[in-house]
């Protein structure tokens, strides 16, 4: 079963079958780029003796076959190349395609058949897969509360150590509620047993649906899932709901439980997109079609609110509106993303 995939020119994929073992990939890729023929053959040149590999050809889009440059190299500079020529052509001169993409995921994506927890029979249950949960507290640099398992222990102790260090080989999730706390353990432990071996990021921050969020450090230990408890996707529905977005969206579940609801089903079209051939942009530039006033009137009205009289009524019935949701929006072709021209008069 495919658990997870880290990297980015060198996409490691994480398989669990009683056990752990992983397999690398050299990972070469490619970006297209579309615009003015002078543009394109200017940056053709400029290409000419670095490492990638140009070739002109066709791909299509959600608007048609469209011509340009296929770039060749690995994912990290074919991101730096990319930003380089939005920032040098911009304003439409050349568009960039599939350069923003996520690496594992665009790698999981493209070859349709690779899924994260995959199950034969989506009716049945997810799979039970172990986990290691880690809480402490810290005063400063020093921890002096760590739990292992619901196991309380104090200040850690060589026993709380060797318990922790013993969990995590038997886990596939590591779940922890402080990064940086945890970190200065796993250092004691690695000085103790010479592993594990893991990775600290910094804190970051992201904008989401017109709001910018702070985002604390996240840690991560080669061969396991590691999920801060605090994740919204994870506090609401645990690792099963984990498992299930990440089957769906092509994602690796560590990048599942940092994203927000919206980037899960973002990542849903890209990955039919990818696995379909269709280009992804990097730039959103499509806006709405120009509307008459009556176009305007039938398609976009807003809801009609009707405020009850106040009293007491009997025979009274109630809509559940938010289960019809999703039977709504198949019904009359609300969903934006696949909406590409609005079908007029909708209601």
């Amino acid at each position: 079963m495919l658990v997870n995939a880290t990297g980015e020119d060198t996409v490691t994929l994480w398989y669990y079958d009683s056990g752990l073992r992983s397999r690398r990939y050299d990972y070469f890729t490619w970006v297209f780029l579309e615009g003015r023929r002078q543009s394109l053959e200017e940056i053709e040149a400029q290409l000419s003796g670095q490492q990638f590999s140009a070739m002109w050809s066709e791909r299509s889009t959600i608007y048609g076959v469209v011509e340009g440059l296929e770039v060749w190299g690995r994912p990290s500079r074919l991101a730096a190349l990319s930003r380089e020529v939005q920032r040098l052509f911009g304003g439409g001169m050349v568009r960039t395609y599939n350069s923003s993409i996520h690496a594992p995921h665009r790698f999981a994506a493209e070859r349709g058949g690779l899924r994260f927890f995959h199950i034969e029979d989506l009716s049945g249950p997810e799979p039970e897969l172990p986990a290691c949960r880690v809480e402490l507290r810290r005063d400063g640099r020093e921890v002096v509360h760590l739990s292992v398992n619901g196991r309380r222990y104090g200040r850690p102790s060589l026993d709380a150590l060797d318990d922790l260090l013993r969990s995590m080989e038997e886990s596939l999730y590591l779940i922890y509620n402080d990064a940086v706390g945890l970190s200065y353990i796993l250092t004691i432990v690695r000085e103790r047993h010479g592993h594990p071996w893991f990775r600290l990021s910094g804190p970051s921050h992201y904008a989401s649906y017109g709001r910018v969020s702070y985002r604390p450090p996240t840690i991560s230990v080669p061969a396991m899932v590691c999920i801060p408890s605090d994740s919204f996707t994870f506090s609401v529905s645990g690792t099963v709901g984990i498992q299930t977005l990440s089957r769906i969206s092509s994602l690796p579940p560590e990048r599942v439980a940092l994203s927000t609801p919206g980037t899960v089903v973002s990542s849903m079209e890209v990955s039919k997109a990818l696995f379909s051939g269709i280009l992804v942009p990097d730039v959103k530039d499509d806006h709405e079609w120009p509307k008459t006033v009556l176009q305007l009137y039938s398609s976009d009205r807003g809801g009609t609110v009707l405020q009850p009289e106040p009293g007491i009524y009997d025979d009274v019935y109630e809509i559940d509106f938010s289960s019809m949701y999703p039977s709504i929006i198949v019904r009359y072709n609300l969903s934006p993303p696949e909406t590409i021209r609005p079908t007029q008069g909708a209601f």
